[in-house]
């Protein structure tokens, strides 16, 4: 048996003899005993610091031996670890006597020579690893727990550990008391997509430990429903508290255990945990004054090996120094190495000449810069090669001479191209002279830098890079701006003329080694690049404001004033507000608050958009944090919408995790669609200009570089106007991810807050609409223009119609439209001048107390007159709208006064905030979603009526096979024989029973001794589903009896056959009254449009030489009527041969059809609490109403409006005064005998008020009355 070292070759015998050691390991045993030594001669309080610097030990991490990989097992059999429990040194058994143990204690002795498992010891770790081909006989190893060799018994431990590719991550306190087999099954269950193959406690820790078979460890996991951070698992250098000694565990341990304390390694047992320690710590892995696998410990984990690359050999020497004479020619070192590897290929580069050598005098020895002496002369061979590698080179310089010549040829034509596109821009748009302060880009868009440009994308080399995304470079001459339709093709000849030139330059006719490099100058700041703005007309750029107003209300006028006097190109679209504190709102646009269920009572955030954009709210599950998210959707479906999020962080505020948390939830919400994340959020980082970092701000400059955010925010702009003992600050930030092209810049504007208006412009896919532009013709011109090119016969009806067009656009102009805005008023414009000059005078001045107070007295100037300018622009507006009522502007003005929402409690008497539920249960109104369908199944129904409507339906996905086929339109003299009354209101059966029986027993006293009245019914087969029984019967009066006329239609639509049983009755019998059931079929007959069937059979009508007159009448169904129950019956005869129950017993429900129908059923589903009596007054109808809902006034709830005005107490009996204490639940004023029983219920009081009787309502409301006078709430009573 023969290991192999690294280098040279060891016996077995040298390998076993304990006195070997490596030298390392030498040295570290000597520390030990002279710590030991220094150990005993000191007290056991002495501290590793009061040692003499002598004596102290420096950690150092655990030097191992070097030795062989072991022998790799077969990857296709299963591995079996054994680890002995008892005290035994593996390394000193004999293999085979080890193998026959293991094969005797898993009853496999009888094993053919040819599959004999494989055994494998581990010197180091004190273990052994199997090698098993069968699963059966690996599960036969793994039920071993002891082991016999040579007539030493020991205990052992066996399992099968991960494949050697399987990857593991820890949860970090995740355990809660559940068991590795329940771990390993959520872990499975939860994560599918995962191959989880492990997942375990980790010893007695808090800890998971998770096994995956992936090529890359993912980040989040989920376990138990909830998304938990997959750390990576690093391993621990294994360290015996028994021997002291790295390599192996304690419980593998050969050597007898010892009662050693795991602190010191002294021979005293350990202190129990809780109680002070006695003795110094020392680390088993580093020697270090600290306990073993400390968190102080730097040596804890296995490190990996890293190789040491050796120098290059410097191929090209100094220009002062001659070239040696063999370049290229290996040493006799080299040769006997074997051949060396093939060199990389070689690139060309831009070097100047080579300098000629001055040869140093004979007297002087030449030193020589090849490490191990100058190399030999080249051989023949290969200089011929590079003689030929020379010219090959010249060739490939002359081919990319010629292509750079095109290449310019190629940009000095697209330069004229651009030029004459920018002279037509500057002819349409005017651009601004001046713009604003630093604008910067996002890191989506990468910039090049014309120094050491090479065709290549620029990567940031630091972290601070990646987060920012404004590139640096060197200072150039300040160029005109370009606009926004050619501003990417100005950056590329920009930056790609100067990579062709100084490509051109970089091929010299002969290749020279490259000059020694400069030393690195120190590094000086250079000045960000300045973007332009983009110009508003461009749908497709949105333009946001930032701003944290600190209050929205007393801003509110000067915020609206300032949007008047901005050109309409650089008016906001969308508004992002902080620490509004109230709820906002403003012209023009639409209000996002902050969700009302947050534990403040009022909303912080905000977001106003214009009112062309189309929005969709988004809710995420976190209220502790101030937020609003919205979805700015495109015009177009397959572009990508436009997420944002707004987020005020307080500065102190302990709901850090909430907030990474909701970044993450909008970032997985937004998924690959652009992303702005704009906000307050009052961090500290370096990197946004803070001397220090605080740990939130760590943690969000961490999840911003987890989650690929770009900050867009310039930290040399502050964002914050700080103090005479606070500097300007910036803890505004703004994020963007996958944003092509984003613009940010600090306005300077603070409008009357701290914070400036900072602008964000976003180029996405286009998500406003067109511009409205009104066309105006003069008639007048276009009739003298006819005069002279109008022809006078038409021989071509298109050339004559594109003429008519084309002389109707020659004198049609297209105007744009624009928004009135109001001038700017001038005492308003002075005062902003005013500020404005004030500020950058205590810019320079920061403590002058007097123009602080100057200038906070402007503000509140300012304030005041903008609201007075604010009132008066709104005094204009309701004085110009006199007269012109019948005009868009004013009605579009009454209909957003009149809010929709609060127009029923208005109507009902009832406060804002009375309860949705018992507003429902009142029974007066429908909901949105129910007004959504009823509108929907009633237009459904008209399309269903003509083909044109159905091939509507059908194209947009709606069924039509189950509706009747095309209605054909009865012919007037049949139409006019028929006489139809409206059909009742109010008859649903289920809901209005009482009408529907009123209606039918009038209906048969009327009709009852008619001689000539046919009451018809269908009936569907059961067999066949598409057929039914028509039946016509007369009354029982006629001399021979009932008359019954029936007949077979087939058809699968009641509808149709309800027609035909009309019909039939019309033609075979003398009725000038037909009573039917069929409220669609008679609607059908009234419109004049029935079913093919129908019109033949009502044919005979058109021979008649006398016109009839016949009445169709409905009659509910199945309320009783006498003769409408016998035409059911006798058509069920029909059906039913047999006597008993079938399916046509059951009662077949009305269809709800009509919009009025389908609401009045909703209403009627809900209602409880009736309606007040109609005699009671005004007055009294809101009290009633104000009782079902439980808004009445209560001393309770009017302490929260009133406090200390109103008592929330019982002024008879001192208890909590709530609305059911004070009505019927008091002990001292109990309710009337004759209202409620003894002992009264809320069950009891409910069924009053839901009684429509008057004199329980009057009982009620008097004693309503008498309770509210003896708390003195009268007043609040309307």
């Amino acid at each position: 048996m023969e290991y192999i070292v690294e280098g040279q070759d060891v016996s077995p015998e040298e390998l076993s003899d304990e006195s070997w050691q490596s030298p390392g390991l030498r040295a570290q045993e000597q520390r030990r005993a002279a710590l030991r030594l220094a150990t005993a001669a000191t007290k056991p309080t002495t501290t590793p610091a009061s040692l003499p610097s002598s004596k102290r030990v420096n950690t150092s991490p655990p030097q191992h031996r070097r030795r062989a990989p072991l022998p790799r097992l077969p990857a296709d059999t299963i591995h079996i670890v054994g680890r002995p429990k008892s005290p035994v040194e593996l390394t000193k058994l004999q293999p085979w006597h080890l193998y026959t143990a293991l094969l005797q204690a898993a009853f496999l002795q009888d094993l053919p020579p040819a599959s004999r498992d494989t055994v494998r010891i581990h010197p180091v770790n004190n273990t052994f690893t199997l090698s098993v081909a069968d699963s059966a006989r690996a599960q036969a190893y793994l039920r071993i727990t002891s082991l016999t060799v040579s007539g030493n018994t020991f205990t052992v431990h066996l399992y099968a550990p991960p494949p050697d590719d399987a990857l593991r991550g820890i949860l970090y306190h995740a355990f809660d008391d559940f068991t590795d087999q329940a771990i390993l099954e959520d872990l499975q269950a939860s994560n599918p997509t995962l191959s989880v193959v492990g997942g375990r406690r980790m010893g007695k820790a808090p800890h998971i430990l998770v096994t995956l078979m992936e090529p890359k460890l993912p980040r989040w996991i989920f376990y138990h429903g909830v998304q938990l951070r997959l750390l990576p698992f690093r391993n621990k250098v294994e360290a015996c508290y028994n021997c002291r000694s790295t390599g192996h565990r304690t419980d593998v341990c050969p050597k007898p255990r010892q009662e050693r304390c795991h602190r010191c390694g002294a021979a005293h047992p350990t202190p129990p945990e809780g109680s002070p320690p006695t003795c110094n710590p020392r680390c088993i892995v580093c020697n270090g004054n600290h306990s073993t696998y400390s968190s102080n410990c730097k040596h804890r984990y296995v490190q990996r090996p890293q190789r040491q690359k050796a120098p290059a050999p410097d191929t090209h020497p100094p220009p002062q120094q001659p070239v040696p004479p063999a370049a290229v020619v290996r040493s006799s070192q080299q040769a006997a190495r074997g051949p060396s590897p093939a060199p990389p290929p070689k690139s060309v580069t831009a070097s100047p000449p080579p300098v000629p050598a001055v040869p140093k005098p004979t007297s002087q020895p030449m030193n020589s810069t090849w490490p191990r002496g100058a190399p030999g002369l080249p051989s023949e061979p290969q200089v011929v090669a590079l003689q030929q590698e020379n010219a090959s080179l010249r060739q490939q310089v002359t081919a990319q001479s010629a292509q750079i010549a095109a290449q310019k040829t190629q940009i000095d034509s697209l330069q004229a191209k651009l030029q004459a596109l920018e002279e037509k821009l500057e002819s349409a748009i005017t651009v601004k002279s001046s713009l604003p302060s630093t604008i910067c880009s996002s890191s989506d868009m990468d910039v090049q830098t014309p120094e050491g440009c090479t065709g290549k994308r620029r990567r940031p080399n630091t972290p601070l890079e990646s987060l920012h995304f404004s590139e640096e470079v060197q200072t150039s001459p300040p160029t005109p701006p370009p606009r926004p339709s050619n501003l990417y093709s100005q950056q590329l000849i920009a930056y790609k003329l100067p990579c062709l030139e100084a490509s051109e330059q970089s091929y010299p006719s002969m290749p020279a080694p490259p000059p020694p490099p400069a030393p690195p100058e120190p590094r000086k700041h250079r000045s960000r690049q300045h973007l332009p703005l983009l110009k508003m007309a461009d749908r497709s750029i949105v333009t946001i404001w930032q701003w944290n107003c600190r209050g929205f209300r007393p801003k509110r006028n000067h915020l609206l004033l300032h949007l008047q006097q901005l050109d309409p190109s650089d008016a906001p679209d969308i508004i992002v507000l902080q620490e509004t504190h109230a709820d906002v709102s403003l012209s023009g646009y639409v209000a996002y608050n902050q969700v009302t269920h947050h534990p403040l009572p009022h909303p912080v955030t905000a977001v106003l958009t214009r009112r062309t954009l189309a929005v969709n709210r988004h809710d995420l599950p976190f209220p502790a944090v101030h937020h609003v998210f919205l979805e700015t959707l495109p015009q177009q479906r397959e572009q990508p919408s436009l997420f944002i999020l707004n987020v005020y962080n307080p500065p102190r505020s302990t709901e850090d995790a909430s907030l990474l948390a909701l970044l993450r939830a909008a970032a997985a919400k937004a998924a690959k669609s652009p992303l702005l994340i704009l906000g307050d959020f009052n961090v500290k980082h370096p990197d946004w200009g803070y001397s220090k970092a605080d740990g939130p701000g760590r943690r969000l400059w961490q999840l911003a570089h987890d989650l690929n955010l770009s900050l867009l925010t310039d930290p040399t702009q502050p964002t914050r106007i700080g103090n005479s003992v606070c500097r300007d600050t910036t803890p505004d930030l703004s994020f963007c991810r996958s944003v092509p092209d984003a613009r940010w810049y600090n306005t300077h504007q603070s409008l009357g807050s701290d914070h400036y208006v900072l602008t964000i412009q976003v180029l996405t896919s286009p998500s406003k609409p067109r511009p409205h532009t009104a066309r105006y013709t003069d008639w007048d011109a276009f009739r003298e223009r006819r005069l002279h090119s109008a022809t006078s016969n038409i021989e071509d009806l298109s050339t004559w119609t594109d003429q008519l067009l084309e002389d109707l656009d020659a004198v049609t102009a297209s105007i744009p439209t624009t928004k009135d805005y109001p001038a700017t008023d001038a005492r308003l414009a002075h005062l902003w001048a005013a500020r404005t000059g004030l500020c950058n005078r205590w810019q320079k001045q920061r403590h002058n107390r007097r123009l602080r107070r100057r200038i906070a007295h402007l503000d509140r100037t300012i304030e005041q007159h903008t609201t007075a300018l604010a009132r008066q622009q709104w005094e204009q507006l309701c004085s110009g709208l006199s007269g012109q009522l019948g005009c868009r502007q004013s009605w579009h003005l009454l209909r957003h006064l009149l809010d929709p929402a609060s127009a029923k409690l208005t109507a009902l008497g009832l406060p804002p905030n009375t309860s949705t539920d018992r507003l429902l249960r009142l029974g007066v109104h429908n909901t949105l979603d129910e007004l959504i369908e009823a509108h929907r199944s009633a237009q459904v129904q008209r399309l269903y009526r003509s083909p044109t409507g159905r091939h509507i339906l059908s194209s947009i996905g709606h069924d039509t096979s189950s509706h009747p086929p095309d209605l054909v339109s009865l012919p007037h003299a049949i139409r006019a024989a028929f006489y139809i009354k409206p059909l009742p209101k109010n008859m649903l059966a289920g809901h209005h029973d009482a009408r529907r029986q009123a209606r039918a027993a009038m209906l048969h006293a009327k009709y009852a001794d008619h001689p000539a009245v046919a009451y018809v019914d269908a009936a569907r087969y059961n067999a066949r589903r598409d057929a039914f029984v028509v039946v016509s019967v007369s009354p029982s009066s006629a001399p021979l009896g009932p008359t019954i006329t029936a007949g077979t239609v087939r058809t699968p639509y009641a509808v149709e056959a309800e027609e035909v049983a009309i019909a039939l009755a019309a033609t075979s019998a003398d009725a000038s009254v037909i009573i039917s059931d069929s409220k669609q079929a008679i609607s059908n007959f009234a419109r004049g449009l029935v079913s093919p069937t129908t019109l033949r059979l009502l044919r005979p009508l058109l021979q008649q030489d006398e016109q009839c007159r016949i009445e169709l009448i409905w009659v509910p169904a199945h309320s009783g009527h006498p003769g409408n129950e016998t035409a059911h019956q006798r058509a069920r005869g029909f059906v039913d041969r047999a006597v008993g129950h079938s399916e046509s017993d059951a009662l077949v429900p009305e269809p709800l059809v009509t919009y009025h129908d389908i609401t009045q059923h909703y209403r009627l589903e809900r209602y409880f609490y009736s309606h007040p009596h109609s005699s009671l007054p005004k007055r009294s109808e809101i009290a009633w109403r104000r009782l079902q809902t439980r808004t009445f006034p209560c001393p309770l709830v009017f302490s929260y409006m009133h406090p200390g005005a109103i008592d929330p107490r019982c002024c008879l009996c001192g208890n909590v005064a709530s609305l059911n204490h004070i009505l019927w639940g008091c002990p001292e004023d109990p309710p009337p005998a004759d209202l409620l029983c003894s002992p009264p219920t809320e069950g009891q009081w409910e069924a009053l008020l839901s009684s429509n009787d008057i004199d329980i309502q009057t009982r009620v409301l008097k004693r309503a009355e008498e309770v509210i006078e003896k708390h003195s709430l009268a007043a609040f009573v309307a």
